[in-house]
């Protein structure tokens, strides 16, 4: 079988055009979901990011097809996630990228990230690698007015979301912990925008927005 030399959450992966040369961006240790009250045991964040599992193949001379499963862990043990993909070994080395929009998250506390690997037509999963993520989810339950909202922005928050979705937008404060985040109507996002209190911060990512000057 194939070795697992990288199991890696993260944020983004860029691979050069010119050289094939990877790159990560924003390598996952914990994540902080923030709910609205109300919300469901089990919450299903919307979040991008992605799954990198590099894979080695020893025999050269020998083409290895398989499936790649990679599962979600909570701290009880329950498996909130376990996508399977097919692999191919046209190479000794296999990148398997997975991309995916949201995280799920019922309970506070460890979880483990796992890579499992089974050759083609066989039942039978072979767990390859583990990496333990931190996810908290924060329920806040009230949400700030538009007056808090600008007035939060004046003191270092920034906000992120897109408004043309459907999705809450957050604040983001300058520094973590419990208080530095906060939910708030899209609606009051796209009047902010529209009425010229913020405006798209290029220079941080997608989808951020500062006060305008």
């Amino acid at each position: 079988m194939p070795r697992l030399i990288a199991l890696v959450p993260c944020q983004k992966v860029v691979i050069d055009k010119d050289d094939n040369s990877l790159n990560l961006f924003g390598v996952i240790e914990s994540i902080r979901a923030v709910t609205g009250p109300g919300a469901p045991s089990q919450t299903v964040v919307p979040y991008q990011w992605v799954v990198l599992c590099i894979w080695v193949r020893d025999e050269l001379t020998v083409k290895t097809n398989g499936e790649q499963r990679v599962t979600l862990t909570s701290p009880t043990g329950k498996v909130l996630f376990e996508p399977i993909q097919p692999l191919s070994f046209n190479s000794r080395v296999y990148r398997a990228v997975m991309k995916l929009d949201a995280i799920p998250i019922e309970e506070n506390g460890q979880h483990v990230l796992a890579a499992y690997w089974r050759e083609a037509g066989e039942a039978e999963w072979i767990k390859a690698a583990e990496y333990p993520m931190m996810l908290i989810k924060q329920v806040i339950e009230r949400v700030p007015t538009k007056e808090e909202a600008i007035g939060m922005l004046k003191s270092g928050f920034k906000l992120h979301g897109d408004p043309a979705s459907d999705r809450p937008s957050s604040l983001i404060g300058p520094s973590p912990g419990f208080g530095s985040h906060h939910l708030i109507p899209v609606a009051m996002h796209r009047d902010l925008l529209d009425e010229g209190i913020i405006k798209p911060n290029t220079g941080t990512g997608d989808r951020y927005f500062d006060l305008a000057e």
